[in-house]
């Protein structure tokens, strides 16, 4: 059946998009989380780090791990899943709670007690030989 332009109509094949994966962080998680790094680094938060999945493993998806003055490892995790922003420690696995938005996940970091830093390790003493 012609168009009101005369023209036939073409035939065309919808393609289906798939929904993106509720555990990946989207542009404003990542800029919530750079400006909260700020906030937070006088308040003895050293860094932010940003795991993003990619398309490596789907089924982890990304994450935030957040560092403490004087750790090594990352003292709190952020990771995003279909229940909302899930807040961990990876040191012993310990979910701390699940948050609908991130600025409330990471305010809940926040509140939480600091981790004891480290302390540096003292070089061993070597003997004087006599």
């Amino acid at each position: 059946m012609p168009t009101k332009s005369g023209a036939k109509p073409s035939f065309c094949q919808i393609l289906p998009f798939r929904p993106r994966p509720c555990n990946r962080l989207g542009p404003r998680d990542r800029i919530e989380a750079s400006r909260w790094a700020m906030v937070a680094q006088p308040q003895g938060f050293t860094r932010v780090l940003i795991h993003d999945a990619g398309g490596e493993d789907p089924e982890i998806g990304d994450f935030l791990l957040i560092y403490e003055t004087g750790r090594d490892w990352a003292s709190w995790g952020v990771a995003r899943d279909e229940r909302g922003f899930v807040v961990w420690r990876p040191g012993t696995g310990e979910t701390i709670g699940i948050y609908t938005l991130l600025r409330e996940a990471l305010e809940a970091v926040l509140a939480q007690p600091a981790t004891k830093p480290r302390r540096a390790a003292r070089p061993a003493r070597v003997p004087r030989s006599a």
